[in-house]
Order: C-alpha cells, then sequence, then structure tokens
C-alpha cells in the first residue's frame, strides 16, 4: 500500500469561506452585555541578521615611487587579499566599493588602474559611484566607486584579491601625488525566493502544512532542507524528500538533524513529466518478459499536458487501452497528472508500515485505523488488509493533503521516472526481505 499526497489549491477558498462566515456572526452580534479576555501567549517575531565579515589577508597595498605601468606589469603587483563571510541565516548580495580619501596633491581617480581576482582590468572612473560612507579622524572619504558586486549564501565565504597601479595612460598631473583608498563593503539581504531546479519547468516541490523538507546524507542523517538553496537536483539523482512528523509541535531550524524518532513517514516528490513512446503493443496475454523492450526512458519535465497539435506531442488518450493519436516516437504526459490536477506528486518513500509492529505477525492487521500508518525505512510492512481498509486508511491519513491510496496510473508515473535517466531504475521493486521490513 502506497500513499499519494497533490497539491490542494482549494485549501485557501475553504479558509476564505470560514473567514467570511466569522464575520456574518459577527456582524450580527448584539453588545448589551460585554466580555473581554485576551491572547495568553505573546506573538513573536524575530529577524535574521544582515552581517558580512571582513578578514584582511594581507597588509594593505603600499606603492611608493610609483610610476605608469602597462597592464601586464600592473597585473603583477602583490594584492590586497581579503574573506568576506556571511555569518547569518539569509542569503546577501553584496557591493565591493573602492572609496578614495581626501589627501593633499590627490591622484585624479581616471588615472588609477583596478583589478578584481582575474575579472579584466578596469580604469577607477569608468566604474558605477556610490554613496561616500567614509568619515574618520585621519581621512575622509571624497568619491566612492563599486568595483564589484557578489552574492553570498548563508555562512558561505569568499577570498578575493585587489590590485591598484598607475595607469600606463596617466599624465604629468599624477606627479608628486598620492592616492589614499579604503575598501568598503556594503552588504544587502537578496529577494528570497525558493531553489528551483531549471530542468523541471515548472513541476517544482510543493509544500504543504505537515509537510517538512529535508535533506538525507548518505549515512540516513536527517537535516531540514533551506528551501532557498539547493536541497534537490534531478539532474544528479537526487530527488526532493520530506517527512511529517509524529510531533508536529517540534519546530526545527534549517540544516538542524532531525531525529528520526520523530519522523513518522517520509515522502518524494513527483515532478509532471511527459516521456517517449516506445511500444503500442498489445499485452494482455504477455507470460514473458521482452527484454529487447528493457532501456531507459526519455522524459521531459513540465507542467504542460501533451497535444496532438505540437509536433512529437500526442493528447493523452484518458481511456484504458486506448491509444488515440499517439504512434511510436511521441511524448505523452502520464495520466495520473492529469487526473489529479496537479503538477506533481508526493509518494510515498517506503512501503506503509504499521505503527507499533515489533513482528511481522504484528503488522498483519486488517483494520482501517489511519493513525497505524507510518512510512519509514526499517519497520514491519503493513500486511494482511483488505483493499477497503486500506483505501479508508489511506483517505484519513493526511486529508488535508488528499492522502490516498496509490492507483495503477500513479504507480506507472513512479516507475516510469525511475527508469529514466533521472532515476536509480533499481530501487523500485517487490520487498524481497523475508520478514517483510521495509526499505
Amino acid at each position: 500500500m502506497k500513499n499519494i499526497f497533490k497539491d490542494k489549491r482549494n485549501i485557501l477558498i475553504a479558509g476564505i469561506t470560514f473567514v467570511c462566515f466569522l464575520i456574518i456572526v459577527v456582524s450580527v452580534s448584539y453588545a448589551y452585555i460585554m466580555y473581554t479576555t485576551r491572547q495568553k501567549e505573546i506573538n513573536v517575531v524575530e529577524t535574521d541578521c544582515i552581517h558580512v565579515e571582513m578578514e584582511e589577508l594581507t597588509n594593505a597595498i603600499n606603492l611608493v615611487n610609483a610610476y605608469p605601468v602597462l597592464d601586464e606589469v600592473g597585473e603583477r603587483n602583490k594584492p590586497f587579499r581579503f574573506k568576506l563571510t556571511n555569518t547569518c541565516g539569509v542569503g546577501v548580495n553584496y557591493n565591493l566599493n573602492l572609496e578614495v580619501m581626501e589627501s593633499e596633491k590627490r591622484v585624479a581617480s581616471k588615472n588609477i588602474a583596478v583589478k578584481v581576482d582575474e575579472l579584466e582590468k578596469t580604469i577607477l572612473t569608468n566604474n558605477p559611484t556610490t554613496e561616500v560612507t567614509y568619515e574618520e579622524e585621519d581621512y575622509t572619504g571624497v568619491e566612492a566607486y563599486t568595483i564589484h558586486q557578489g552574492e553570498l549564501k548563508p555562512g558561505e565565504s569568499i577570498t578575493h584579491e585587489l590590485r591598484l597601479w598607475l595607469d600606463a595612460n596617466a599624465g604629468n598631473d599624477s606627479q608628486n601625488g598620492k592616492f589614499y583608498s579604503k575598501v568598503i563593503i556594503e552588504s544587502f539581504q537578496n529577494q528570497i525566493t525558493e531553489y528551483q531546479e531549471s530542468i523541471l519547468n515548472g513541476a517544482y516541490p510543493v509544500l504543504a502544512d505537515n509537510l517538512v523538507p529535508v535533506e538525507i546524507d548518505d549515512t540516513g542523517k536527517v537535516t531540514k532542507a533551506n528551501i532557498y538553496n539547493e536541497w534537490y537536483s534531478y539532474e544528479n539523482k537526487r530527488w526532493a524528500n520530506a517527512v511529517i512528523l509524529l510531533d508536529k509541535t517540534m519546530e526545527y531550524k534549517e540544516y538542524e538533524e532531525i531525529p528520526e524518532e520523530n519522523i513518522e513517514s517520509y515522502f518524494v516528490w513527483i515532478p509532471k513529466y511527459s516521456y517517449e513512446l516506445w511500444d503500442l503493443g498489445e499485452y494482455s496475454s504477455l507470460t514473458s518478459l521482452d527484454t529487447s523492450k528493457v532501456h531507459t526512458i526519455p522524459i521531459k519535465f513540465g507542467i504542460e499536458n501533451t497535444s496532438d497539435a505540437n509536433s512529437n506531442e500526442c493528447t493523452t488518450p484518458m481511456t484504458s487501452g486506448a491509444t488515440g493519436n499517439c504512434k511510436i516516437g511521441d511524448y505523452m504526459t502520464p495520466p495520473a497528472f492529469i487526473t489529479m490536477g496537479t503538477n506533481g506528486l508526493w509518494v510515498g518513500k517506503f512501503e506503509t508500515g504499521y505503527k507499533g509492529a515489533t513482528s511481522t505477525a504484528n503488522a498483519k492487521v486488517n483494520s482501517s485505523d489511519s493513525t497505524k500508518v507510518q512510512i519509514k525505512p526499517n519497520v514491519y510492512s503493513w500486511g494482511n488488509i483488505q483493499p477497503s481498509n486500506a483505501y479508508l486508511a489511506s483517505y484519513n491519513y493526511q486529508r488535508d493533503l488528499d492522502s490516498h491510496m496509490m492507483k495503477n496510473t500513479e504507480w506507472g508515473a513512479v516507475a516510469y521516472l525511475q527508469h529514466s535517466k533521472y532515476g536509480s531504475a533499481t530501487s523500485v521493486r517487490i520487498n524481497n526481505n523475508e520478514a517483510y521490513i521495509t526499505g
């Protein structure tokens, strides 16, 4: 027995209806007798920080008796090296600004060549100007230029190298002059958007209440995913995972480990896709495996249904056994995505187990008790259950997420994806464990 969730988009409508009902009730109440109560707990909004730490790895640039040089000479100058670290939990964009200090006989900025890391050399005044911020007892900024822009993910570090020299085109006006400058780092929170892998073409994981996004390492350690960073990669066969907690009041921070004892069920995201047809044969009397048909199934992720109107596509026939206008080589959307009206499915990552069972016999229970549902590795698979009870247990497990017993078409959508280049082609199989241990 497998369970599937789909993206329930009518939840908001139900919520709006409920709010409207409350408004109507309040509007017809008469306040002849008044009673006031108040919230017991404090509403809390905690913000994260924005802070980029700068560590100077070398001394500042000090060019004494400088004279105009060619770029190939200036690029060999000893750089000023520094390290930037985002010490907070939000991603930031940053500007690397060079502020020019006031000094006697100041060399004009148009004569200063600038090179950041391995980027092309520029003349300082050819960079965008920005606001002057530096004012201390020793120096005061008079000009400021943004010489580089970058981005840092939470906890990420980057090292930069800065080189300055007197450009070869500098004139006599630069003689006996001085040029003092300071590096200023300006950081600000970048636009927060959920991570979306481009190859999915819109069929991105949809997270609803009670589904906690997670990452699972090779040792089985489960940590809460940061959905604003890369937490899945179908290109690299690392599918998106989510869990339902036993104690749903527990809240975990990004990258915090979620103990196995507080995980009730694991789910994996099956993005909407179309696949290339390789056979339209009749298999009703199939008695043996035709190994010549075994191959990697070509697929294309995307939220649009295939159509006869498009080249190399066909409209999915929604009648069992029908082929419609499809021919070998056409791409077709699996019917599961169409009937469910969704851009993807959350599917149980393992067989459904019977919660609390300590033996194979304990898990053989013909019951519709949805509180016994668990989808985990290394537990006893729920057996000896009639289809009607399997249907009810699945249906009532997470009704607000449209949980239900898997249909053949939905199983096919999982199996075909698993046999594409994005799957392992081996982990979807009949349980061959003698004790029917899942996973």
